[in-house]
């Protein structure tokens, strides 16, 4: 198992409103509901603390990123970062680094040889129903932990799609109802410990 980089994942930028509650840090089980329900208005959760920074989609009450706004948000986040896109994943391939942006470092033993770092997917809303379809493309490059190459059961969105395509959430100019344009999409729970696919606490 390759261990995680941590000092890597510090250099991840955070958002600048600090969360003040006594709920940081706490784990509570997230919304991987995929059906796409009625809508009722846009999605207000009292048990996520939504705040969006710079089209940066946070959950703070968790530190994740649960998605994006737009596409030029992703690459002005990772632009801050060592982490970088990477399109070869796609070349020849009926998909695009717009439709699943994939970030991530790779490891270069003494050897030479490379051992693929932590990789994140942030599927275009439109494209989530393509991602077993591109996953023996993200199997090559290491995004899936070996998962093999499908997705392993319970694979998904981290957060209802339905409910980010409208959804009420602070920002530095006060509470907006945003829409999401890319959700992150992740393992079942049970393999996020060795996947890392969450972020760094809050300084």
């Amino acid at each position: 198992m390759i261990a995680r980089a941590s000092h890597y994942l510090a250099l991840l930028p955070k958002p600048s409103m600090k969360h003040t509650s006594a709920s940081v840090g706490a784990v509570a089980k997230p919304k991987r509901d995929l059906l796409i329900q009625r809508y009722h208005g846009p999605w207000n959760p009292t048990n996520y603390e939504l705040w969006v920074e710079n089209g940066v989609i946070w959950d703070l009450q968790r530190t994740w990123i649960l998605g994006f706004t737009d596409y030029p948000s992703i690459a002005q986040y990772f632009s801050q970062t060592i982490f970088v896109a990477a399109p070869q994943i796609f070349t020849g391939a009926p998909f695009s680094l717009n439709d699943f942006p994939v970030y991530g470092f790779q490891y270069r033993l003494s050897g030479g040889q490379t051992v693929p770092g932590s990789y994140y997917i942030f599927s275009s809303l439109s494209m989530l129903s393509y991602i077993p379809n591109a996953w023996t493309y993200f199997t090559a490059f290491g995004l899936t932990r070996h998962f093999g190459t499908t997705p392993p059961a319970g694979a998904g969105p981290l957060i209802n799609p339905g409910d980010l395509r409208s959804f009420i959430a602070g920002t530095p100019n006060g509470q907006q109802t945003l829409s999401a344009r890319y959700v992150m999409y992740v393992p079942p729970d049970q393999y996020w410990a060795n996947s890392y696919h969450f972020w760094p606490v809050l300084a």
